[in-house]
């Protein structure tokens, strides 16, 4: 099984490029800032590709035999219903990866970026409120 302590690790720096693409965002100067913007994006990229692939790929067909029920059950809803983050935001990035792209329609990447950053806190929030701790009760 995927060493948990890695993941929540994972989990924190992910919510950290987050914060920091949203706040830089935020301040409405993407035409000084996308340059930096997209450099965040395309490591956010490349960590989360990691993470997840360690999760849909390890940790995700490990549950899916568990013992446990409830492990079983959860695992199955969480692929079916976000399965294809890591495609999503493949898409995100190589949508918005330079500054031209994102000063080329800034209202689009704003929209896109609050789009695909609610569905990725959404996994981030399920696994961490409902998911890892129920593997925590059985290690």
């Amino acid at each position: 099984m995927a060493d948990m302590d890695s993941l929540d690790k994972q989990h924190v720096m992910i919510r950290d490029y987050v914060k920091d693409i949203i706040e830089i965002v935020g301040k409405n100067d993407l035409d000084n800032t996308a340059s930096e913007v997209a450099k965040i994006i395309s490591t956010l990229s490349g960590r989360l590709k990691i993470h997840l692939q360690t999760e849909d790929k390890f940790l995700y067909p490990k549950l899916l035999t568990d013992n446990n029920a409830e492990i079983r059950k959860t695992t199955e809803l969480y692929i079916k219903e976000m399965g294809n983050i890591s495609t999503e935001f493949e898409n995100y990035k190589n949508q918005f990866n330079t500054r031209s792209k994102i000063c080329a329609d800034i209202e689009n990447f704003k929209k896109q970026t609050k789009l695909i950053f609610q569905v990725l806190g959404k996994r981030l929030d399920q696994e961490d409120g409902h998911l890892y701790p129920m593997i925590r009760k059985q290690v």
